[in-house]
């Protein structure tokens, strides 16, 4: 498995996939960077920023890059026959889908060390320092970088056990954009208030018609406690739902979405590894 490892690394280093991503994920953070600092200068009194709106962003774009660079480079290796030829000189199946799995979550984690170092330089001095406590803010980081590792475990499912290299981009693509919708939607329901202001129709005297506020009345929008329990374990439980509470700041439960993180990435290897023994490799 070692020069498994070597072998993946070195042309890993060389990919054109993955520094494409890092480049990206720089981008957006000098964007931000940029525009966080431009609203605070112009809105000072009415704009209230800090370097923790940029430091924790990552990790909702990051789950799009894994899973372009997944299928993009897992997908390389069935086009060149590389898999093929990694079994030919005798290594085993499930070296090979581990060795894949672990270059992808290298991946990730290097783009997500690429924009950390890029917030530490860029937001921090224009933004100032991090008002989150230390102890938090570690265990946030811990959080997104178990879920990028998270992301890179079900990308490289996907494209391990799919050879058409356009197809699994775009499956790939489309699950990362669904559960961001996914987040938002879980999020607006996570906060709908329990009561709304009731509106009532008058006429005064001039036989105008006048709306005026009544009484409030029950939401029926609002979450009851199981459903409530229900949607706020599937914010834990994903990795792109827990990337949306770590950008947004509101983090109920950082531990639980560190043993998820744990439970996705165990389960989804062990369940490509047996399926990978099976697959016919044409």
């Amino acid at each position: 498995m070692s020069k498994l490892l070597r072998a993946n690394f070195a042309r890993l280093i060389k990919s054109k996939s993955l520094w494409l991503c890092v480049a990206a994920m720089l981008l957006f953070n000098i964007v931000y960077s940029l525009s966080e600092y431009r609203n605070s200068t112009l809105y000072q009194y009415e704009y209230n920023t800090s370097s923790d709106t940029v430091f924790f962003l990552p990790y909702i774009v990051v789950g799009i890059l894994v899973a372009i660079f997944c299928s993009l480079y897992i997908g390389k290796e069935y086009s060149d026959g590389t898999i093929r030829n990694k079994m030919v000189v005798g290594h085993s199946r499930n070296s090979i889908y581990f060795v894949n799995f672990a270059t992808c979550a290298a991946a990730g984690l290097l783009m997500n060390l690429a924009y950390l170092i890029a917030a530490c330089a860029l937001g921090i001095p224009l933004l100032g320092p991090l008002e989150t406590d230390i102890q938090t803010a570690i265990l946030w980081l811990l959080a997104g970088l178990l879920l990028t590792i998270a992301c890179a475990a079900i990308f490289s499912l996907l494209s391990m056990l799919n050879q058409n290299k356009a197809l699994v981009a775009v499956i790939s693509i489309v699950i990362a954009f669904t559960a961001i919708f996914l987040f938002a939607y879980l999020n607006g329901r996570m906060n709908e208030p329990e009561f709304m202001q009731g509106l009532s129709m008058t006429v005064n005297d001039a036989g105008q018609q006048v709306v005026q506020a009544g009484e409030r009345v029950p939401n029926p929008h609002y979450l009851n406690d199981s459903q409530r329990k229900m949607y706020q374990f599937i914010m834990d439980f994903l990795p792109t739902t827990q990337a949306g509470q770590l950008a947004s700041r509101n983090v109920p439960h950082a531990g639980l979405m560190l043993l998820y993180s744990g439970i996705i990435i165990v389960v989804t290897n062990a369940a490509g590894m047996f399926i990978f023994r099976r697959k016919d490799l044409k």
